[in-house]
């Protein structure tokens, strides 16, 4: 699959009456204590006066008058939140809608002490008259219980002075990446001298969030520092630092269960007395969602915790010791309880089955477990392990992630003389307790994927196009898959939607991505939808659909560690479809005259002509042509030259020149161009055009089954079904024969469809029916006329050794 970019820069004056979709960039503040009254500031783009706020924040919210400064119009939006005095500790979505379309989502945090921010917070943009505080020198005093709103600009430390009595204890904790922020936090406890008492990364139960549980040894003054333990850069950098006297949990188990149905939860750790247990009914939770939330009883203020959804049954891990018997199909929930400890399961299988298994832990966020998956045959004899690539026996499609944080699974077809599979579930650092839980599952099917919606929201405008990317991870299927939104009104086309076959099969990371565009027809009343898209594909004979899920929110987290990138924050514990709206009409268009399906001969290349069509006079005209930089997926080979019109730099052609290697296969071409509207760059979109990769021809014998005669000579007999346009001679050799059996190399000029392929048969030739291979080569025609040999695989045919004489001639 690939995005064919035409990097097309327009400027568009201020002027011009053709609005740009919204953008929230932050939230001032990100949060606000429950029964109080906070003057909310959206802040982003293309904010508009006549804006819809979409939240399910317990409160009521008021319009303020927006900003008089010119510079800010646009840009900020002034509310009175005045959150409900019982409204839940938690994270709540905002999006807000505008006539020009729907933004993407921040999420707002409640909590239950007196909030302030961080004097540079408050600095951005104007002189406070104090020094900021980013030393120890100069923390900024705060009072407890309190809520501070912070932000971290690079390599920034925030440090408080507080005071605490001797023999209080205090929470400490910080709120990142659960509500929307894509710093990693740290952090510090110091006493008034700088000497560091406690400091922490990563606390339990909370992702990668920080939290210290300190009592304090006597009166006086302390001072916390909260950084990014990174020290890394981010776009969304804010964060919340509550400190006070809360209850709070370190775990819970299990880490999941079946969506619809009840579960007793049970929390423990933390500064709980002891172990509680919460009943969570999961009766109406939202199909997307792969994630709610329990609260933690006690003394509030902790943001609840995460419980994954499922929907497999669910199961508790037996006590009894030794290998335990593994349903199939269903989760079980199980922990690691001690140091050193492996948890062993067994199940029954039978040669040539396709099982998949896998172990959710580390990714959930609730789990300290850093999972290794080992599987083994009845005799004892290692399969496979996540621990490192490691196969002794050749199991068919294997596919195995060995990522510590990332879900362990193993797909994988049962070896010949195997009738039992053993699992064996450890720490890769032999670690081991109430926090090491994992949910493990086997299930017998066929190789198998699921999809994830990577655009946050869709705003499709009239007279234009929208770009939707959908991605598949594969687990042991690497066929093609199509895309279908049922729920699309009929006023809305859907062009598009092939995720072709994935190319590298030996990788354990097989991820492709699918392209489709939704296009209003004309007339179409502007309107909102939450739509459903599905991917559907015949796997081993039996057609299986998977709904694709979304990420709810996402903020991306642009730092690396070593080669590989940290994953994005998302939030699909808000259960997402696509959200869509149809809205006016963008200030330019970019079209094709080139029909919505082309099909393409392997090798040979195809023009696409296009043109950008200003709608308004404030339009420059077309700078620098280019690609535009949009990502490509590495798994379709193509060649591609961007050709612009002497005479008229809006127009071109793009010319796409396929690879002999790849198809055949259908994937899309979608041709973007860039305009700047209001001093933002916006990218607009063609219709999606499927490209339908052929092979050049085939070969059809005349009969199902073609007789030879044993002690004679036989034509084979079979027609060259050519592709339109193919017309090059095509060389056919026989292979695979049986013994006895010879036949003549065939030559087919390209003015002929027949094939005459005379073999000879010894009289001793063995009897019976036999499929042999008809191997073929011939050219296509390439780019810059050039002339490019291939081979497609062999075409299969079969033969009939006969004895004696035909009866009936051809």
């Amino acid at each position: 699959m690939r995005i064919i970019s035409l990097a097309l820069l327009i400027a568009l004056t201020s002027t011009t009456a053709f609005a740009i979709a919204p953008i929230l960039e932050k939230l001032e503040p990100i949060g606000g204590q429950r029964g109080t009254a906070v003057k909310l500031t959206l802040v982003g783009q293309g904010l508009a006066d006549r804006t819809q706020v979409i939240s399910k924040i317990p409160a009521s919210l008021t319009p303020l008058s927006p900003p008089k400064e010119m510079e800010r119009q646009g840009k900020e939006l002034p509310y009175l939140l005045e959150i409900s005095a019982d409204a839940p500790v938690g994270v709540y979505p905002i999006r807000i809608q505008t006539q020009e379309g729907l933004s993407n989502i921040l999420l707002f945090s409640v909590g239950v002490f007196p909030e302030t921010a961080d004097k540079e917070t408050e600095a951005v943009g104007r002189d406070i008259g104090e020094p900021l505080n980013d030393e120890l020198e100069t923390a900024q005093a705060i009072t407890t219980p309190v809520t501070v709103n912070g932000t971290l600009p690079g390599p920034d430390r925030d440090f408080y002075r507080f005071s605490a009595k001797g023999g209080e204890n205090l929470v400490l904790e910080v709120e990142s990446r659960r509500i929307g922020s894509a710093i990693d936090p740290g952090i510090e406890l110091f006493d008034v001298s700088g000497n560091r008492l406690a400091w922490n990364q990563d606390a339990p139960g909370i992702g990668v969030d920080a939290r210290l549980d300190h009592k304090f040894a006597k009166d006086g003054e302390y001072l916390v520092a909260v950084r990014d333990s990174r020290f890394s850069d981010q776009e969304q950098n804010f964060y919340r630092l509550k400190i006070g006297q809360y209850t709070y949990a370190d775990g819970l188990f299990p880490l999941g269960w079946r969506r619809g149905e009840t579960i007793d939860v049970e929390l423990f750790g933390g500064n709980l007395p002891e172990p509680v247990k919460v009943r969570v009914d999961l009766a109406a939770e939202d199909p997307v969602a792969e994630f709610t939330y329990v609260q933690v009883p006690g003394e509030a203020g902790v943001l609840p915790m995460r419980l994954a959804l499922g929907d497999e049954p669910d199961s508790i891990e037996p006590e009894s010791a030794g290998v335990r018997e593994l349903q199939r199909g269903t989760f079980i929930n199980g922990r690691i309880s001690k140091t050193g400890e492996t948890d062993n399961y067994k199940f029954s299988v039978k040669e040539g089955e396709r099982w998949h298994v896998q172990l959710r832990a580390a990714r959930l966020g609730t789990s300290s477990l850093y999972g290794v998956l080992t599987l083994f045959d009845g005799k004892g004899e290692t399969l496979g392990t996540t621990r490192e690539i490691s196969v002794r026996h050749k199991l068919s499609n294997l596919d195995i992630v060995e990522d510590p944080n990332a879900d362990q699974h193993m797909s994988f077809e049962v070896p010949d003389g195997v009738d039992e599979i053993h699992i064996q579930v450890e720490d890769l650092l032999g670690r081991g307790g109430d926090l090491f839980a994992y949910r493990l599952i086997a299930k017998q099917q066929p190789a198998d994927f699921s999809l994830t919606i990577l655009t946050q929201q869709v705003n499709m405008p009239l007279r234009g196009s929208a770009l939707v990317t959908i991605r598949s991870d594969r687990q042991g299927y690497q066929g093609p898959i199509e895309l279908s939104i049922p729920n699309l009104p009929g006023d809305i086309v859907m062009n598009g939607g092939h995720i072709p076959f994935h190319e590298h099969q030996g990788s354990s990371l097989a991820v492709s991505t699918g392209f489709l565009t939704l296009t209003p027809k004309p007339g179409v009343e502007p309107q909102t939808l939450n739509l459903e898209i599905w991917g559907e594909a015949e796997v081993e004979g039996k057609l299986i659909r998977r709904r694709a899920r979304g990420p709810g929110m996402k903020s991306i987290v642009s730092f690396k560690i070593g080669e590989s990138t940290v994953n994005d924050n998302v939030a699909p514990w808000l259960g997402s479809d696509l959200p869509a709206m149809v809205v006016k009409e963008q200030g330019a268009v970019i079209e094709s005259t080139a029909p919505h399906y082309i099909k393409l001969i392997q090798g040979t290349q195809t023009k696409i002509p296009w043109q950008f069509t200003a709608r308004s006079n404030g339009l420059s005209r077309v700078g620098k042509a280019g690609r535009d930089g949009l990502r490509a997926t590495p798994n379709v080979r193509v060649t591609q030259r961007l050709e612009l019109d002497p005479k008229n730099p809006n127009k071109g052609v793009f010319v796409l020149g396929s690879q002999v290697g790849w198809g055949p296969g259908k994937f899309e071409v979608v041709l973007p161009a860039k305009i700047e509207v209001d001093g933002r760059e916006e990218t607009i979109y063609s219709p999606a055009i499927t490209i339908d990769i052929v092979r050049a021809y085939d070969v059809q014998p005349a009969d199902e089954v073609t007789a030879l005669e044993a002690g004679g000579t036989t034509e084979f007999l079979a027609t060259i079904r050519r592709e339109e346009g193919f017309d090059r001679e095509v060389e056919v050799k026989a292979e695979n024969l049986p013994l006895g059996v010879a036949c003549e190399t065939a030559k087919v000029p390209g003015t002929s469809d027949e094939l005459r392929l005379p073999c000879t048969v010894e009289a001793d030739a063995a009897l019976g029916e036999f499929e042999i291979d008809l191997a073929t080569s011939s050219t296509v025609i390439g780019g810059e006329d050039k002339e490019i040999p291939f081979s497609p695989p062999p075409f299969k045919a079969k033969v009939k050794i006969a004895d004696g004489k035909l009866q009936a001639a051809r």
